[in-house]
């Protein structure tokens, strides 16, 4: 320890990290990197740690949990690199929930683009970003359902159209199909 003030209240010490303690700790320190970082952390080692890449880390004691990327301003849940404005990465099942408890109340996603643009949502795997979902075309109108990487069904005021076959159970649970040569 090269300072130490009142009960060691602040302290710097030969690792170049300034510790102030009140009812939390602020500590500025020089990473392995050699770049300077400012943490706030509580008594269960929660922080809060900023850096000079312009992130914000939100960590426990073992991790980074949450990064806010200030110069590109994406948030990350689980990763410390986000690429898009919203980026959740994780190994166990992700949800996301949006929910309303009000009386009449209710919730909603809303995709929302240019007009001579489209509103996606997209199903995929590591294989294909987007090998099944939604897309709603807005200068045509049109809203297009995808699976297994083909267009299936579109849907317009003029009606549907849907490639391949249709197949649905009869009062038997037989399937028959309805396709282009039927």
């Amino acid at each position: 320890t090269l300072l130490t003030t009142g009960d060691d209240n602040i302290t710097l010490n030969s690792h170049h990290s300034l510790n102030l303690f009140f009812d939390s700790e602020y500590q500025m320190y020089s990473a392995a990197d050699g770049n300077y970082r400012f943490m706030i952390r509580d008594a269960s080692v929660a922080a809060m740690e900023f850096d000079n890449s312009h992130k914000i880390n939100f960590k426990n004691a073992t991790s980074t949990k949450m990064t806010l990327d200030t110069s590109n301003g994406r948030l990350g849940i689980g990763t410390t690199g986000p690429s898009y404005p919203l980026h959740i990465n994780g190994a166990a099942t992700q949800e996301v929930r949006v929910q309303s408890s009000d009386s009449g109340a209710y919730s909603r996603i809303q995709l929302r683009s240019a007009t001579d643009g489209y509103a996606q949502f997209n199903m995929g795997d590591s294989g294909a970003d987007a090998a099944g979902g939604l897309v709603y075309t807005h200068s045509t109108d049109t809203l297009n359902i995808r699976a297994a990487n083909s267009n299936i069904m579109n849907v317009t005021s003029a009606g549907v159209s849907i490639a391949g076959n249709l197949m649905f159970p009869d009062s038997n649970n037989l399937v028959s199909a309805l396709g282009s040569d039927n």
